[in-house]
């Protein structure tokens, strides 16, 4: 009975105790760790500019600042791990002479034998070994629940789901947004900011479109509805009549063929970044594309066509300028052929020239598909069927 009160004692008392102790020090200290990891790689990254202007000593003592309030945090929490230990030993040891003060009188009184009064003494430390580890798992849970809200919001965020088998496919590219609304999520977690509201607008298949509008105002937003990237709120889109919600995922993606605003650059060959798009292109249907959307220039120092698609492009797409990785998107674009062609800034650091060239030869390619084209720029605008332009959520005809 007094080995089960000590124990008990002790797991009630411990995880209370260290668990109010090391609550505030151990969310600080998640806290701090994430931001210093976050300065420390905005650092990595932005080395270049920060030298350009001057500011890699002011970033370089942000970290060192931020790493010594971590430091401090992991000191706090280090003592309380003493603390906890030395309760440990103490507690154990006291509970041990207990038992052992309580044992010799019934082996006085003839109860039990010596050695049975040694193992009952042994018994009660091995059983405090047991319960060592409690007050460090207290000390750190509330740092445990601050990492675990953080994956909650991940978990918990809407979940696009595609149906396992195809339903439909997309042939002709005609399009419908119907009362379609989409709002982003504020920091408090509640829906409302609307980016897009109630907006309404048939494409007729292998029709050409543009929209214009300012930044922000919500039209790469509709790309991503249309591509899945984001749920709407309300309303419907449908292609070819049917429900996006209903095509598969391969259905979808075979449907349409997107070049993004933000092109992503493998670290390989430019052959490898071109078959992405078209992995059973032959070399020479990849240098008819390279060739198409003036890619060529890449290799203008060698001397024969051979080399050119084993140019190393490196991380991020370090050796191609903007323009280059613009070309490499419009590049994968042509290697897939689609009804429908969504663009998202294609002309984005082209000048007016190689910009109206590579127009032509994608609205020539894809002269049967319905295309929706994202920009900024007015070159194209005299070979697009209709006009748009996004103000407060909504369509204006241009």
């Amino acid at each position: 009975m007094v080995v089960l009160l000590v124990m008990m004692l002790w797991i009630i008392s411990m995880p209370l105790l260290f668990y109010v102790l090391g609550r505030r020090t151990g969310e600080s200290m998640g806290v701090r760790q994430a931001r210093l990891r976050q300065e420390v790689l905005d650092y990595l990254q932005g080395m270049a500019e920060q030298q350009i202007y001057g500011s890699d000593a002011n970033s370089r003592a942000s970290m060192a600042e931020s790493e010594q309030k971590l430091v401090a945090d992991q000191s706090r929490m280090a003592v309380m791990e003493g603390f906890g230990s030395a309760l440990f030993v103490s507690g154990s040891g006291a509970a041990a002479l207990l038992v052992l003060y309580i044992a010799s009188g019934e082996m006085s009184a003839g109860l039990f034998s010596g050695p049975v009064m040694v193992m009952m003494v042994f018994g009660m430390l091995a059983s405090f070994e047991a319960l060592m580890p409690l007050p460090v798992a207290f000390q750190f849970l509330s740092r445990t629940r601050q990492a675990a809200s953080r994956l909650r919001q991940v978990v918990k965020s809407p979940v696009v789901v595609f149906p396992e088998k195809a339903t439909g496919e997309v042939l002709k590219g005609e399009i419908q947004f119907t009362e379609v609304s989409c709002r982003y999520a504020s920091n408090s977690g509640t829906n409302n900011q609307p980016v897009i509201n109630k907006l309404s607008l048939r494409i007729p298949a292998g029709s050409h479109i543009a929209l214009l509008g300012k930044t922000g105002c919500g039209k790469s937003t509709l790309i991503k509805l249309l591509s899945r990237g984001l749920e709407p709120s309300g309303g419907k889109i449908l292609l070819d009549g049917q429900l996006i919600q209903e095509l598969s995922e391969q259905a979808l993606y075979r449907g349409i063929t997107f070049v993004p605003q933000k092109t992503h650059v493998f670290s390989a060959t430019l052959r490898e970044n071109l078959l992405l798009a078209a992995p059973a292109a032959t070399d020479a249907q990849l240098l008819t594309v390279v060739n198409d959307s003036g890619l060529k220039g890449l290799a203008a120092a060698r001397e024969n066509d051979g080399d050119l698609l084993d140019i190393w492009l490196g991380q991020g797409g370090i050796a191609l300028s903007g323009g280059e990785q613009r070309r490499l998107a419009i590049a994968r674009a042509l290697l897939k052929p689609a009804p429908v062609l969504v663009m998202d800034e294609p002309g984005e650091g082209l000048d007016v020239q190689s910009e109206q060239v590579l127009m032509d030869t994608v609205l020539g390619q894809f002269k049967d598909s319905t295309i929706i084209m994202i920009t900024h720029k007015r070159t194209a605008l005299g070979k697009m069927d209709q006009v748009f332009r996004m103000e407060n959520g909504s369509l204006i005809k241009w």
